[in-house]
């Protein structure tokens, strides 16, 4: 069994090569190319172009312009464009705002001992009391909580300094 399966396989083998010799040997688009290359004999090489008419651009150009009427009826002109918007507030920095300032340890009740750069060695204030704009709000042991009304947006700003 085993050598009718080689010898059918040899003999497919030789049948596939016979052809593949046939195709390289003959040329099966020969006969195509030949009468193409006859069809292009026959097809004249100069080609001439018919010559494009003058138009009288200025003339038509000044016809245009004395019309002053021409548009007008066509399109109204557009809208003015709508105003920009303001541009949008910007956040007050409270970190800049009490930058140089300094609440102490020092305090009695709800009074704290405060360093400003107008009094280095400082003065009480207490909740209610405005420095730069922002108000103490409330003095803890360790922090002095400082608000700040943004009138822009209508919020109200916190900002916490530690105490030294």
């Amino acid at each position: 069994m085993e050598r009718i399966i080689t010898i059918a396989g040899l003999a497919v083998l030789a049948v596939l090569g016979a052809l593949l010799a046939a195709g390289a040997i003959g040329d099966p688009r020969g006969e195509d190319r030949e009468l193409l290359e006859q069809r292009l004999a026959a097809v004249p090489r100069q080609v001439s172009a018919e010559p494009r008419p003058e138009w009288p651009w200025a003339e038509w150009e000044q016809a245009i312009t004395r019309n002053s009427n021409l548009w007008s009826g066509l399109v109204p002109p557009p809208p003015p464009p709508p105003p920009k918007p303001p541009p949008e507030p910007e956040r007050p920095n409270m970190a800049a705002l009490l930058k140089d300032i300094y609440p102490t340890r020092r305090g009695v009740g709800d009074k704290v001992r405060i360093i400003t750069p107008q009094n280095q060695k400082g003065d009480y204030y207490s909740v209610g009391d405005s420095i730069n704009g922002c108000t103490i709000e409330r003095v803890d042991k360790t922090a002095v909580v400082f608000t700040l009304v943004w009138a822009a947006k209508n919020e109200v700003l916190t900002y916490t300094l530690p105490r030294q």
